[in-house]
């Protein structure tokens, strides 16, 4: 009987250490990515332990297979996603890319993570704060 009451115990001291969704509610958002968003409406935002091939977190309203957007704060040499072996060659993002360098890499990455016939269009120029 105290092998099993170990046990339980144990089981409640680690699942009270396990990561879950965090609530996002509609307004300014600080996301583990070192920037804040604005946001309209209530998300869920999965951070990046939930999500340990990609390099950040993200936001969802319905699930993440329905809808997603990823926060994340890429440096040289970052890429979208973390590789789980040294074999796999994954777009990483540069420093000196240009706009379209930029757009390549985006649908490019997007492709890696499983999205089907990912492409760009209507690009513009986006300033943001």
């Amino acid at each position: 009987m105290k092998h099993i009451l170990k046990v339980s115990s144990l089981a409640f001291v680690l699942a009270g250490c396990a990561v879950t969704p965090i609530h996002a509610p509609a307004g300014v958002y600080a996301p583990d990515a070192g920037f804040t968003v604005t946001l309209a409406e209530d998300w869920s935002y999965f951070p990046p332990q939930l999500s340990p091939t990609l390099t950040g977190g993200f936001l969802t309203q319905d699930g993440p297979i329905l809808n997603r957007v990823m926060l994340m704060t890429l440096k040289p040499g970052d890429g979208m996603m973390i590789s789980t072996s040294k074999s796999v060659d994954l777009p990483v993002y540069k420093a000196e890319q240009s706009s379209i360098e930029q757009v390549e890499f985006l649908t490019a990455s997007f492709s890696r993570m499983g999205y089907q016939a990912v492409e760009a269009s209507d690009i513009e120029p986006l300033t943001v704060d």
